[in-house]
């Protein structure tokens, strides 16, 4: 067993970032060089935005998902509403 302890390195952004910023980060994260061996490197952008992280950021680095408040749970809850169209009529079988 070896005895070199493995680096955590983590950030997260919070709440901040349109999606251009949020590609600008990626860009700059995606550019960063190597990492340590012995460091594993994770980013935790707005649940908002995982999936499109996740599908851009180069794979050695992780991408954990952050929900920090109530708020943002029912900010993210109205997104996927209004983006996908979900309503109660339509989850009974009722067409608006």
């Amino acid at each position: 067993m070896s005895d070199t302890k493995k680096m955590f390195i983590g950030g997260n952004w919070k709440c901040n970032g349109t999606r251009d910023k949020v590609a600008s980060l990626v860009t700059l994260l995606n550019g960063g060089g190597e990492f340590p061996s012995n460091a594993e490197v994770v980013v935790a952008p707005p649940a908002l935005h995982v999936g499109s992280v996740q599908g851009t950021l180069r794979k050695d680095i992780h991408v954990a998902v952050q929900v920090g408040s109530l708020l943002d749970i029912c900010f993210l809850i109205s997104y996927v509403v209004r983006m996908y169209g979900w309503s109660q009529q339509q989850e009974r079988g009722q067409e608006n």
